[in-house]
């Protein structure tokens, strides 16, 4: 719901809440799936092996995501058209 707010109203810190937002989340799927593989919850090799890879690479896109968010408003407000004068 956030992320659809953040989509229409542009706001830089409900962006950055829906981001951080999304690593606790990664990070605790990440620790829980580690919990199940440690404690014998998991069985299933495949799961064990590509769940927290696919956790981390999605924190590692969430990650590129930012920072080129970030990048690309810092270029709007260097390229600013300066003021004429007569």
């Amino acid at each position: 719901l956030a992320a659809l707010g953040n989509l229409f109203f542009q706001i830089p810190a409900l962006g950055l809440a829906v981001s951080s937002m999304f690593v606790l989340l990664m990070a605790g799927l990440i620790l829980f799936q580690t919990q199940q593989i440690v404690r014998g919850g998991e069985t299933n090799y495949m799961v064990m092996k590509n769940g927290p890879k696919r956790d981390i690479r999605q924190l590692y896109y969430q990650q590129r995501r930012q920072s080129r968010a970030a990048t690309a408003s810092q270029r709007r407000v260097k390229h600013a058209p300066k003021p004429t004068t007569c």
